[in-house]
């Protein structure tokens, strides 16, 4: 197994860590603060989904 294979494991298993991460936090603080929630919950989405995109469909 290279590096570049390696990396590209770690970078998607941190991108599956975002997605999760949001889904806790959309689900905890979603009674105190339903705006802010929604709003991180997206980001984080956004940002896993750039992570993603950007890392597996590279030429």
């Amino acid at each position: 197994m290279n590096f570049e294979k390696i990396q590209k494991v770690a970078i998607f298993i941190f991108s599956l860590f975002l997605i999760f991460s949001a889904i806790v936090l959309l689900m905890g603080q979603y009674l105190t603060n339903p705006l802010l929630s929604i709003f991180v919950f997206i980001l984080f989405i956004y940002i896993a989904y750039y992570i993603f995109l950007k890392t597996f469909f590279e030429d």
